[in-house]
């Protein structure tokens, strides 16, 4: 059977958030509870008249890297890092590491992320949800349950005269189990997520946003709520959440998912700083040509971001608590995941521990993820709702510094169940790749 997935069009939000931003008369002072935001008061031998230019704003490292099957963890990476080739071929290459001061240049750089940044992160978004992300999907359910014909990635406004959209189309066999369908259904928003956790982990490792990279965050984040609010009585089958929809309440019949309700669960993805402050990244970076610090609470030297998000299974729903920590400049980032359906209640927690030994210039990340969830039907003939599994998935990192670039190697494995972003089956993982400093 041939069908399609496609991708949401017109997800170019960043500029809307950002008046609305300015005109609820938030700044950088209203932050000031948070432990990013320093005070210095200058004495007047150390006033000295202003600058017309600022230094070009800082960037996070970025990962080139490479897996087997094309993860969203590659996508995301690669497309994060090119975008900071971008960047920094800007400042060093254009600006030659300075940005002018002034309303003219605010108004270019206005231009700017309207007509190149923003776009481009459009097309990304849109790339990673179609290639890494039910594209990714498919290649991990194997050639003869699903395979991938063509993708169609469309270029936004100003580099064609459509918005953001996208398509995978493919085919499956009879074989194909409800559980597989619905973990293609849901891939592309799925890997959307994996990228927005990436980018996020990586600025708050450098301590800074980038106010050219907010769309980036914006239109992954938010995409599977930009999905459920699109949803209406007659959207086609190529909609993801709307033939998300349709087949689980297919697989669980007794355990009607209504719109009204998934809808109300994804709103849950507003409840995010990170969004609000990337507002603010973006107006510093127009009007002053600057990054902007993350504002973080603090426990002692311990500074620590939470945010809350819904996501979605081949199961049903399920809840996120995360929290981003900072200690000695290492990052750490801890979820927490719960949801019912059908009767059944499925959890899981997780850790990923930057730095948790160094030496010299090698340095290893390790990454722990535990959960119980419903067993999937992956083989034909397994009914649904089936009994429970109890899993568990483990990765060792290693970095070796070298003097422009850093190696970066990852191996480790899993049991079978549902992770964003990892196989469904039980399965190795490895992936390596280079990471530099922009």
């Amino acid at each position: 059977m041939n069908i399609c997935r496609s991708t949401l069009k017109n997800l170019s939000l960043n500029f809307l958030s950002a008046r609305f931003f300015s005109v609820l008369g938030i700044s950088a002072a209203a932050l000031t509870p948070f432990s990013a935001l320093g005070k210095k008061e200058d004495s007047p031998q150390e006033k000295t008249a202003p600058s017309k230019f600022v230094e070009s704003p800082a960037l996070a490292k970025g990962q080139l890297i490479f897996d087997r099957k094309m993860s969203p963890y590659m996508g995301a990476n690669d497309f994060i890092t090119a975008f900071r080739g971008l960047e920094y071929f800007e400042d060093h290459a254009i600006r030659n590491g300075k940005y002018p001061r002034g309303f003219g240049a605010g108004c270019v750089r206005f231009l700017e992320l309207s007509l190149i940044y923003n776009p481009l992160a459009a097309w990304s978004s849109v790339a990673q949800h179609e290639i890494f992300g039910h594209g990714y999907r498919i290649r991990d359910l194997g050639k003869n349950v699903a395979q991938v014909h063509s993708y169609h990635v469309e270029a936004p406004f100003p580099f064609s005269n459509k918005p953001a959209q996208g398509a995978t189309y493919f085919s499956f066999s009879p074989d194909i189990t409800l559980s597989q369908i619905m973990a293609i259904d849901i891939a592309g928003i799925e890997a959307n997520y994996v990228f927005s956790r990436v980018i996020k982990k990586q600025w708050i490792q450098a301590g800074s946003i980038s106010g050219r990279e907010t769309a980036l965050y914006d239109q992954n984040a938010l995409m599977g709520t930009l999905y459920a609010l699109s949803l209406q009585e007659n959207n086609a089958a190529s909609h993801d959440i709307a033939a998300y929809l349709d087949d689980l309440n297919a697989a669980y019949p007794n355990a009607h998912l209504s719109k009204v309700h998934l809808n109300r669960q994804m709103l849950w993805n507003l409840v995010d700083p990170m969004l609000y402050y990337n507002m603010w990244a973006s107006w510093s970076y127009i009007l002053y040509g600057k990054s902007v610090p993350i504002p973080m609470f603090r426990i002692k030297s311990v500074r620590f971001l939470p945010n809350l998000r819904t996501e979605l299974t081949p199961f049903g729903i399920e809840n996120y608590f995360e929290s981003y920590f900072m200690y000695n400049d290492k990052l750490t980032y801890f979820y927490a995941r719960q949801g019912k359906h059908a009767g059944q209640t499925y959890w899981g927690v997780g850790i990923d521990k930057k730095g948790i030994f160094t030496r010299k210039k090698t340095s290893f990340d390790v990454k722990l993820e535990f959960w119980k969830q419903p067993k999937m039907a992956l083989k034909l003939g397994e009914s649904l709702p089936t009994s429970s599994l109890i899993g568990a998935l483990i990765t060792v990192s290693l970095n070796v510094k070298f003097k422009k670039f850093s190696w970066f190697e990852e191996f480790g494995g899993k049991t079978e169940g549902f992770v964003p972003g990892q196989s469904l089956k039980k399965a190795l993982i490895g992936r390596f790749g280079l990471a530099f400093d922009f």
